[in-house]
């Protein structure tokens, strides 16, 4: 569907008068005729997804009862209730199921929905109905994938089409692997690269054979980075890491691409002779000691490394010129989820050491981001420790200049920055969630900082959702300062299902500008661009949807969304999981005039 919508506020869940401010639904008397028995609370919220135009796909949380039979949906086009709707627009057997497709819905209308279904004691009503919209407005396409993604998606021509295409890694752990390439005009698959490993990796996009398109830069848990042509997915070249691969960081010089990756976290320890590049087993098998490897983007061959033998690495590499001296600084976050880290700067060609600073009781696995901060027009670093707390240092000497403790929450999600608040000092958003990565997370908090001096601008607290994918920046509002995009992750036990609410916040304030729900998990962080050169932002995302099928892999989907918004004059401030298109972590866009 092409359709586009003014601004993303067109993409709200409808205030009507019946939801409250969260977006659930009110009480719903029901149909004449229907709910004399007992009253039955609303196991969950409502959430519908576009299938195509005039249809959606509703989802709730079953009711916590073995006496319930088949269940009914009915709409009717919002405010009005449904006592007014007809014939039951989808009739399922209960059996565990959560989802019904509603058909011919009314042209550019919203609609509300109530579920129906029968219980012990005769018909009963659900007592909450929830305000949806008809459909996703501006979707311009939705598909499913085989499999899920952590990867989050890189940008690049490849068919020569003038749209930007995707490409992202897919797969399941101790299965299999995959690279695609889909088509941004369509969603059609472009091409696969298959491998041994899930490609958990983020790609880089830059132009290593020569030919004049992007190529992808990829690697994740099959110990291995690979080069792939752009346009047929072939391997260019490939560099053994020896364990699982972070997203790398493109270095340039001389018009020659040089790839910085951070290896380690769990995966096969270098050169044991043990280690069956062909058992999916062995790619998961033990703790491995944290290396930093630059790579040249010419032949794979290896210029330069660090080794850590006390520390492994999971976050990704950010780079910047913290020392003003013209040559750029490698930033590296360490730890894992049970173990302690640091923070570490070394410099590129010698890769020695300039600073560190411990990340404590446990590491900092969520990847770094830089900005200028202090106001000495040199980058500065931030990191998000899953010891429960967030910090920013001075770049050149690693001179603590503020942070952020939130007792119980460990930050999984990279911290990201933009200009949201003030025209002389980023704007910082850092999340964080209660529970643990091993036990499961509960309820998130996420944090905007004024970057200058260290103050909390504003906060959410969401109980029930949390962030993983990384924060994005970019005027939505049209007032020179940027907003912020998030992507809450829920999970519905009754449904077994994750689901995901993308949001698009006040970047200065917090207010609520609009939400797209989706019945995914979106891990990975979406990315935004103008795809088509159309003038205006779309949004990309990839996640995973289940069921668990029976090799222990969950499904994917992947769409694109037409924001309807313009694309700033000043630029997308964080426009993807790294922030800019070489995946350095760096806030690179200049105050706002």
């Amino acid at each position: 569907m092409q359709g586009r919508t003014p601004h993303l506020l067109a993409l709200v869940l409808a205030a009507a008068a019946c939801t409250d401010g969260d977006g659930q639904g009110g009480p719903s008397a029901g149909r004449e005729g229907e709910g004399e028995g007992e009253r039955t609370p609303f196991a969950g919220a409502t959430r519908a997804v576009t299938d195509g135009p005039g249809e959606i796909t509703v989802f709730w949380d079953p009711v916590d009862s073995a006496e319930v039979g088949p269940y009914e949906v009915f709409w009717a086009a919002a405010p009005a209730s449904p006592d007014t709707a007809g014939a039951p627009a989808a009739t399922l057997d209960s059996g565990g199921l959560s989802r019904a497709t509603i058909k011919d819905l009314p042209a550019d209308q919203t609609v509300r929905l109530a579920v129906v279904f029968a219980g012990e004691g005769g018909d009963v009503v659900v007592e909450a109905a929830t305000t949806l919209p008809r459909v996703v407005a501006g979707e311009a396409w939705r598909r499913d994938l085989e499999y899920g993604a952590f990867s989050s998606p890189g940008l690049g021509d490849l068919d020569g089409d003038g749209v930007l295409d995707v490409v992202v890694g897919t797969g399941a752990a101790k299965v299999e692997g995959r690279v695609l390439a889909l088509s941004g005009a369509t969603g059609q698959t472009l091409w696969t690269h298959e491998v041994r490993g899930e490609v958990v990796g983020s790609p880089a996009m830059a132009d290593v054979n020569g030919d004049g398109t992007l190529d992808a830069v990829i690697g994740g848990r099959d110990v291995q980075m690979w080069a792939l042509d752009g346009r047929t997915g072939e391997q260019i070249w490939a560099f053994e890491t020896g364990a699982w691969t972070a997203s790398p960081a493109v270095v340039w010089h001389n018009d020659v691409p040089t790839f910085l990756i951070t290896v380690g976290g769990l995966g096969s320890r270098e050169g044991d002779p043990d280690f069956d590049r062909t058992n999916p087993e062995h790619h998961l098998d033990r703790w491995s000691p944290g290396r930093l490897y630059a790579v040249s983007g010419a032949d794979g061959g290896l210029v330069g490394r660090l080794t850590s033998e006390e520390y492994e690495y999971y976050a990704s590499p950010a780079v910047a010129d913290v020392d003003g001296d013209g040559a750029p600084e490698v930033i590296i976050g360490s730890g894992g989820h049970t173990r302690g880290g640091e923070v570490i700067v070394v410099g590129m060609g010698d890769y020695k050491p300039i600073w560190s600073q411990p990340s404590g009781a446990k590491g900092i696995v969520s990847s770094l981001c830089t900005a200028e901060l202090d106001g000495d027009g040199l980058p500065d670093v931030i990191a998000a420790s899953e010891d429960q707390h967030a910090a920013a240092y001075r770049g050149y000497d690693g001179e603590p200049l503020w942070r952020i403790d939130r007792e119980g929450l460990e930050y999984v999600s990279s911290p990201s920055a933009g200009w949201g608040m003030r025209r002389d000092s980023p704007t910082v958003m850092v999340a964080g969630a209660t529970g643990s990565w091993l036990d499961g997370y509960h309820e998130g908090v996420r944090t905007v900082v004024d970057g200058r001096s260290g103050d909390v601008l504003w906060e959410h607290e969401t109980t029930g959702r949390f962030l993983i994918a990384t924060p994005l920046w970019a005027d939505l509002t049209g007032n020179g300062l940027d907003d912020v995009i998030v992507a809450e992750i829920e999970f519905s036990p009754g449904a077994g299902l994750f689901f995901t609410r993308i949001k698009s916040l006040h970047g200065g304030t917090g207010e609520e500008l609009g939400v797209v729900p989706f019945d995914a998990a979106v891990i990975p962080t979406p990315t935004i661009a103008d795809l088509d050169g159309d003038g205006e932002l779309d949004l990309i995302w990839i996640g995973m949807q289940g069921p668990i099928d029976q090799r222990g892999a969950l499904p994917g989907a992947a769409g694109r969304i037409g924001l309807g918004v313009p694309v700033p004059e000043q630029g997308i401030s964080w426009d993807r999981f790294r922030g800019n298109a070489d995946n350095t972590g760096a806030l690179l866009t200049p105050p706002p005039d």
